[in-house]
């Protein structure tokens, strides 16, 4: 099976730009900081957004839509037993029950973890990246995982778990001090990148632990870090089956990238973006080329539609092609949101869709030369944000289609 996938982002982790009015009356930018400022009207507001952020009706939608994988992003919190915390197990057992009425599969990814792993917003805790200073931590989210897959393992939806969303290396979480860092100035100081062998040694004992609880026929999907070459000779195939590899590929945060030749260029892991960006910080006057922007008027800029094209063909499908000689590969991100003029400035729908559709047909036959991937997101409920953020809009509008 080849993923066509959708994450369910902002259902079990907010995301702030992703629905702000969860956030009225807070000026926090993270869940932490809104659990915090308002302790009893959060926890109500989160017990009826769990509810009804995502029911059956969207299932369907999405099964109509071609889509054959769920991407659910959940928390630390999501069995309820967590102080000042709301839990929703039971609407995560009703995608399953959804899912499997509409034959999809689930993909469990831990998206936040107690004491935060990367410093993004979606991680529950902008800046702060503790949780592997402290064992117990660490310990809980072993325990954590061992439950999920234990309660899910049998379910015929369950497809498997990605164990950490986007782990911290250094070059992260320099560029998250730069973004969050004066907000947040008393995170800084404890906060720590986590090192390569710690992670490592992470991704072993989650195998050693989560295996044998798991049929054959289910994987464990290790996050990438934005570095996809480092894994190629870490748990070799042969000696760990069911690995795959998650990397995640953003042409809005790879402009930068693109050159005036339409040719490819590298960047190291400090300029790639990530999802997590809110509200103005993925305009690229406040994000700047040091997030992977390409300045308007620069010697890189140029976001003519043969550019972006280079940037899927000679950057994205190149990096996942060689990667798969090594591991099973899945994009578990990815998008249609850019900064082409064209698009900007099309003269009717019909133009703006001819753009769009071109670059998800260059993705998405592109993810087909690894195992596939997964959009994100399903739903942002933020008319301010860029409406490609929207898989429910692409649809609609025909910038995407999986029905290939």
């Amino acid at each position: 099976m080849k993923v066509r996938g959708v994450n369910l982002g902002n259902w079990f982790c907010l995301e702030k730009w992703m629905k702000p009015e969860l956030f009225d009356g807070c000026d926090e930018l993270d869940e932490y900081g809104l659990l915090t400022a308002l302790p009893e009207e959060s926890q109500r507001r989160l017990k009826e957004h769990y509810e009804t952020y995502i029911t059956e009706k969207d299932i369907a939608f999405l099964a109509e839509a071609g889509v054959n994988l769920l991407r659910i992003p959940i928390s630390f919190a999501i069995f309820g037993d967590v102080e000042g915390r709301v839990g929703y197990i039971e609407c995560l057992d009703r995608a399953f029950d959804w899912a499997e009425k509409y034959d999809m599969q689930i993909l469990i990814d831990l998206h936040s973890v107690r004491g935060g792993q990367n410093g993004f917003d979606n991680s529950g805790y902008c800046m702060l990246c503790t949780w592997h200073l402290h064992p117990e931590y660490v310990e809980e989210t072993y325990a954590l995982l061992e439950r999920v897959v234990k309660r899910y393992a049998g379910r015929k939806a369950f497809f498997g778990i990605e164990p950490l969303n986007e782990p911290a290396s250094a070059g992260i979480l320099e560029g998250n001090r730069g973004r969050y860092g004066q907000r947040y100035p008393e995170r800084v100081a404890p906060s720590e990148p986590i090192p390569d062998e710690f992670i490592y040694q992470f991704y072993l004992e989650v195998y050693k632990r989560l295996k044998p609880l798991m049929p054959e026929d289910k994987v464990i999907v290790l996050s990438d870090q934005f570095d996809l070459g480092k894994w190629d000779n870490f748990m070799p195939a042969d000696q760990y089956p069911g690995v795959w590899i998650d990397t995640h590929k953003y042409i809005c945060f790879s402009e930068g990238a693109i050159e005036e030749s339409g040719g490819y260029a590298a960047m190291d892991e400090s300029a790639l973006g990530d999802d997590s960006l809110s509200g103005s910080e993925k305009s690229k006057e406040a994000l700047g080329a040091g997030i992977g922007y390409a300045a308007e008027g620069s010697a890189l800029y140029d976001d003519s539609l043969k550019n972006y094209l280079a940037l899927i063909e000679d950057g994205f499908k190149s990096d996942v092609q060689r990667a798969a000689q090594f591991h099973p590969v899945m994009v578990g991100e990815w998008c249609l949101v850019n900064h082409m003029k064209a698009i900007r400035n099309a003269a009717s729908p019909e133009e703006k869709a001819k753009y769009y559709r071109a670059l998800a047909d260059a993705q998405i036959a592109a993810w087909e030369t690894c195992e596939g991937g997964a959009y994100w997101s399903y739903r942002v409920d933020n008319e301010e944000e860029d409406r490609s953020w929207d898989f429910r809009e692409c649809v609609k509008n025909g910038w995407l289609t999986y029905h290939l």
